[in-house]
């Protein structure tokens, strides 16, 4: 675990403008994002207040939607990338999901989650539970491409 930005995205970002992260580093950072990303943490309390089955349109459009979000946003986080400069793009996405993924579950994700738990404990309708869910999804997925954006196409200006 050498080397390995959990956190702080903003000298990843400026260690990879100025030339000094090497590829090495990069695949570092990539091989502990796979590796945490494989760890499943059990949680002591359901999100699934209701226990009916959840009906497979909605999980059909959850699964479109997400692949359509990630779609958009890498495409234009690469576009804005090729615009700025347009070297190293997979070394800098590899070298920045680690520490862009934690600020994001940090600052977004779990919070919403512990704001949603009071609420999923009145809502009765499966429907609106997994639509909270969902609307937690796209706005973690915003702010993540948001910020990968900025990480990618820094400059020292």
């Amino acid at each position: 675990m050498k080397n390995i930005y959990f956190w702080d995205y903003k000298t990843v970002a400026k260690r990879l403008y100025n030339g000094d992260f090497t590829e090495t580093d990069s695949l570092r950072q990539f091989v502990a994002l796979m590796i945490i990303s494989g760890i499943s943490i059990p949680v002591p309390f359901s999100f699934y207040i209701i226990s009916v089955n959840k009906p497979i349109a909605l999980d059909v459009f959850s699964f479109i939607l997400s692949g359509v979000i990630a779609y958009v946003g890498y495409w234009w986080v690469y576009q804005s990338h090729v615009k700025n400069e347009g070297r190293e793009f997979f070394l800098k996405l590899a070298a920045l999901e680690l520490p862009i993924g934690f600020r994001v579950a940090v600052f977004v994700i779990l919070p919403f989650m512990l704001l949603s738990i009071p609420l999923l404990q009145v809502i009765t309708s499966q429907l609106l539970a997994q639509g909270l869910g969902l609307v937690m999804g796209i706005v973690a997925a915003i702010v993540h491409f948001r910020l990968l954006k900025s990480a990618i196409c820094y400059s020292e200006n």
